[in-house]
């Protein structure tokens, strides 16, 4: 016990969480269930090229260790052709990346975290829970694992959670906020189309049993996770689920933020490797539109004052307003029907 509090974690390494072993009985129930649900999964992707953007091609891009095609849909320069996109993908959610990764791996799956030590996830969240009391008093029960997740990704502890939006143009305000030198990009994700194909699943909540179980698989050992599995009647788990979280903090809700939760770095068990086609799709923020961009965002209400909700985001956003050039007022646009 005194090694799991220290974190020289004497469990061996779990290399795929969301595949140990279950009782016969209940592995049987989950397949059967599983091959029933396979048949009736709709086709959730629009039938529609989202947006009038000129179309790019598809481009290998590397997660993980596996290549695989990704859909670029071209270049968005404008405000206009991102309202276009999120109005016209209503069903997805979006991610904005101020360069090009052309991966989707959450914090503990990528360098320097994933190859630091074994079981970093164990090892990080034991610490975290350990010393969180002796900083705050309203803390989340002992196992009630969603909700430290949720909490750790807010403290910026690498965790297997990976942030989204319901909001594109919060998404398009992380894809211009830095690096203005290099291109950015914004990812359009089916959401419902990602469970179905992971889980079998539709709407995931916190309460909802493969979300308890993947949160899980974060803090407990192999033994205890398949007694939890059985528990809480986990299906067979594919890949990341697409979290609807309530909103514990007010940054969450500014940003209208939604999650995936990855059970693994494995390659086959990541987004771009079940989801093709118009389901995942992505477009490039060109580096020399990024400023007219970030300009424009900021007039509308995105800034990092309003998307952090902090005295520390004001201070920031203030900064960035005093080097703010002048503008001149322009006159007000004209459209048709004007009586």
């Amino acid at each position: 016990m005194l090694a799991d509090f220290l974190g020289t974690d004497p469990r061996p390494r779990q290399a795929h969480t969301s595949q140990i072993a279950v009782s016969a009985e209940f592995a049987a129930a989950s397949t059967s269930a599983a091959r029933r649900l396979r048949g009736q999964v709709p086709s959730l992707a629009p039938s529609a090229a989202p947006a009038n953007l000129k179309n790019g091609p598809r481009v290998k891009v590397e997660v993980g260790d596996c290549r695989h095609q990704i859909m670029d849909r071209g270049e968005l320069r404008n405000i206009e052709d991102a309202i276009r996109i999120g109005a016209d993908l209503r069903h997805c959610w979006f991610r904005g990346h101020s360069r090009i990764f052309g991966s989707l791996l959450p914090s503990v799956h990528r360098e320097p975290f994933v190859s630091a030590r074994e079981n970093i996830e164990f090892w990080a969240g034991q610490r975290f829970r350990l010393r969180a009391a002796s900083y705050h008093a309203d803390l989340p029960k002992w196992d009630d694992y969603v909700s430290w997740l949720l909490l750790m990704q807010h403290h910026c502890v690498p965790t297997r959670l990976l942030d989204w939006t319901e909001n594109v143009l919060v998404a398009l305000y992380f894809a211009v906020s830095d690096t203005e030198s290099e291109d950015g990009e914004l990812w359009c994700m089916n959401h419902g189309e990602l469970n179905w194909r992971s889980a079998n699943w539709k709407d995931c909540f916190p309460d909802t049993p493969p979300i308890r179980y993947l949160a899980a698989a974060a803090f407990i050992g192999r033994e205890e996770l398949a007694k939890f599995a059985i528990d809480v009647r986990c299906p067979t788990i594919n890949g990341p689920l697409a979290l609807v979280p309530p909103f514990q903090f007010p940054r969450m809700a500014a940003q209208m933020s939604r999650f995936t939760v990855h059970p693994s770095p494995d390659s086959q068990e990541q987004i771009g490797f079940l989801l093709r086609g118009p389901s995942l799709v992505r477009y490039i923020v060109p580096a020399n539109a990024k400023r007219d961009l970030a300009g424009r965002l900021a007039r509308l209400g995105f800034s990092h004052e309003t998307l952090y909700r902090s005295l520390d985001a004001l201070g920031r956003t203030i900064r960035g307003e005093i080097v703010e050039p002048d503008f001149e007022i322009e006159p007000p646009p004209e459209f048709g029907g004007v009586h």
